[in-house]
């Protein structure tokens, strides 16, 4: 059985030991270029490969820096659901969906994608899960998952996402910019032979090089929308005994 692959909606709703370690996992994945194989830079774009023991899809991980946007406007562009389809040309403005909102930073997603003819356009559902840690860094991580709301659709082969999420911290002496590291592991199933799926795969790096482009070109800023990433309070790597101490602070005021 594929990782996380019988996980559904309820499992990542209910389950904080699940999202929180499925989170960590990606967030060391992207923490360090140890074991990752240099495959070169394109526009800005620093983009490494490496392959893992429980998939022949290649893991790919990409990082740049400076884009002239702050942390919190860069999640609110790469979260959620409103800018999907600029960052990456060939989601389906029309088929993306939240399907569920649980609480602040924590949400369901559907999402389509089209693909060149004569290949069967490609549809994801993932939980979201958008949240910070101590040192200000913002991860927005992504987990297959399943949802009633969005069965297998005919014309669409429905992919499997084993790794997908971002960090964003502040770059470094300039608060109005930021630096983002991307890890990616997407199997989009159906008969695509496996040597091509890794032949394109750091092709999704480039995702990074249009969010760099839009804040440079169009000098907007992401603006929070309903669908846009809202940011969880609670720090992801805040201890239990750090929450008591926190709380306990708030009740003596």
């Amino acid at each position: 059985m594929e990782k996380n692959s019988s996980q559904s909606d309820r499992d990542w709703k209910d389950s904080e030991e699940l999202v929180r370690a499925a989170t960590k996992k990606m967030s060391d994945l992207a923490g360090s270029i140890d074991g990752w194989k240099s495959a070169g830079e394109k526009e800005n774009v620093k983009i490494y490969t490496k392959f893992t023991d429980d998939s022949p899809i290649k893991m790919i991980r990409a990082e740049t820096f400076g884009i002239p946007a702050s942390k919190k406007r860069m999640a609110k562009f790469l979260g959620g659901i409103t800018y999907l389809h600029v960052m990456d040309p060939m989601a389906m403005k029309d088929e993306l969906k939240i399907l569920e909102t649980y609480h602040k930073g924590r949400f369901m997603v559907y999402a389509a994608y089209k693909m060149m003819w004569p290949i069967w356009s490609r549809d994801f559902v993932w939980y979201e899960y958008n949240t910070h840690t101590d040192d200000g860094r913002i991860i927005i991580a992504a987990f297959n998952a399943t949802h009633p709301d969005a069965p297998p659709r005919d014309g669409f082969v429905r992919g499997f996402i084993r790794e997908s999420g971002y960090i964003i911290s502040e770059h470094p002496g300039d608060p109005g910019k930021c630096d983002v590291t991307t890890v990616l592991q997407v199997d989009p199933k159906g008969l695509i032979p496996t040597a091509i799926v890794n032949m394109v795969a750091t092709d999704q790096a480039l995702n990074l090089a249009r969010a760099r482009r839009y804040f440079e070109e169009s000098g907007e800023d992401a603006q929070p929308t309903e669908d846009s990433a809202d940011i969880e309070d609670e720090a992801f790597n805040q201890s239990p005994n750090e929450k008591t101490k926190k709380k306990k602070k708030k009740t003596r005021k």
